[in-house]
């Protein structure tokens, strides 16, 4: 999120990937329909928190950005590669309540028809305003070719996946954020990421999916890029 003083402005959702490291998605932090990298000192990350409105907030703990590092063929017109890693000025401690989401190689399953959970705290309605506390949207992830009926050719099934349920969905102000599935009986995987809020259409009112990057074949960058 940006940080002006004491007022909060939510930029984009994101998630922990390792002590000091959040993954998210690239058209956060550059320009708007640019590859040019807005400063990392524009942002500020919130951990452990529910409640946020522009003047207060319930994050258990909060941390400069220091570095952005976003994938090197991001490509903003067509939304390719939409995906960007950021580094905190210094390392969190896991606790019951701030704890890393899983990218297990093992854990990553079809991607087709599986039951799926978007969060964020992103706008209620297309062109509304932001939720004041985490909403979750439980959405099922659908065949790459439904989804490309809806949205084209221009669509990469290698770089991104589509969820989607009739009144539910992403909105603006939610990029960035995790997609994941839950393994209730395995620790390993619990909530699993497998995409990274991307774009879509009508925030619930359209039939269009929303798109997301699809984690499991950004794994090696990820890895390289956070040691």
């Amino acid at each position: 999120m940006n940080d002006d003083t004491k007022r909060h402005e939510l930029a984009c959702g994101g998630s922990l990937i390792s002590p000091n490291k959040i993954l998210t998605a690239a058209h956060c932090v550059t320009e708007f329909k640019k590859t040019t990298r807005l400063p990392a000192s524009r942002f500020k990350v919130k951990l452990g928190m529910h409640f946020l409105n522009k003047t207060t907030n319930d994050a258990q703990l909060s941390r400069n950005v220091k570095k952005i590092k976003i994938h090197e063929e991001y490509d903003a017109v067509n939304v390719y590669n939409d995906i960007a890693i950021l580094t905190l000025s210094s390392p969190v401690e896991y606790t019951d309540t701030i704890s890393p989401v899983c990218l297990v190689p093992k854990c990553f399953e079809d991607d087709d028809n599986q039951q799926v959970i978007a969060m964020g705290w992103g706008n209620t309605k297309s062109g509304g305003k932001d939720s004041d506390y985490l909403r979750h949207a439980f959405l099922s992830t659908v065949p790459f070719s439904k989804c490309q009926k809806k949205w084209g050719d221009d669509i990469d099934e290698d770089q991104m996946l589509c969820a989607f349920k009739k009144g539910q969905d992403t909105c603006q102000n939610d990029s960035g954020g995790p997609l994941v599935m839950e393994f209730p009986d395995d620790s390993s995987c619990r909530f699993m990421q497998i995409g990274v809020v991307s774009f879509g259409d009508g925030c619930g009112t359209s039939t269009a999916p929303g798109v997301y990057a699809r984690v499991k074949n950004y794994l090696p960058w990820i890895e390289e890029n956070t040691n």
